[in-house]
């Protein structure tokens, strides 16, 4: 996967999907691919010390508007492109149909990420998605989790796991151990 593409797997991770990437779509005379294919279970949630992790209430929201109905207590699929440019790409109701097949007859819901300054919003071809805000996001939650001071002992499974979340969470203990070293710099200096 190249990097929009984790990032997009990430943030869906975080928010609760089971993911399938480079899933392979048999229809047509050719044989392609979409990015993501993901399912949530309804109900579904995932806890720490009994605290349940937050999901992003904005794309919950919107992925309530695309089913029209709840989408935190009924199964939701997603199919998704992600793109490292400008460009968002079009994910072909034949798509949508074979992936709908392949879950079981859950809708999956379009999800499009690109570097779009939009945010996050839902338009007549599904939920499109800044990469920007879909790192903010996972940036929030890491502090989030941090914040709690669990005592995690295995955070290095998810760099077995979720290897791109696991880079993620290193690069982000480098860059607060080097900003405290540099505060203790210029303590020093003063």
């Amino acid at each position: 996967m190249n990097t929009a593409e984790k990032l997009t797997a990430t943030y869906l991770r975080l928010n609760g999907f089971l993911l399938l990437p480079h899933f392979t779509v048999f229809t047509g005379q050719r044989h392609n691919h979409v990015d993501l294919v993901g399912l949530r279970p309804a109900g579904s949630s995932e806890l720490v010390a009994n605290e349940t992790l937050p999901r992003d209430d904005t794309f919950s929201a919107l992925l309530s508007e695309e089913l029209h109905h709840d989408s935190i207590n009924n199964p939701v699929g997603v199919i998704c492109e992600s793109r490292g440019n400008r460009n968002r790409d079009r994910i072909s109701a034949t798509h949508v149909d074979y992936v709908r097949n392949f879950l079981g007859g859950v809708q999956p819901v379009r999800i499009t990420f690109c570097q779009a300054a939009i945010g996050l919003r839902r338009d007549k071809r599904g939920i499109r998605a800044s990469l920007r805000y879909a790192f903010e996001w996972i940036q929030g939650r890491i502090k989030w989790m941090e914040e709690r001071r669990w005592k995690l002992n295995k955070t290095g499974s998810w760099e077995l796991s979720d290897e791109f979340l696991g880079d993620l969470l290193w690069m982000r203990r480098i860059n607060t151990s080097e900003n405290l070293r540099r505060g203790t710099i210029i303590r020093q200096r003063e």
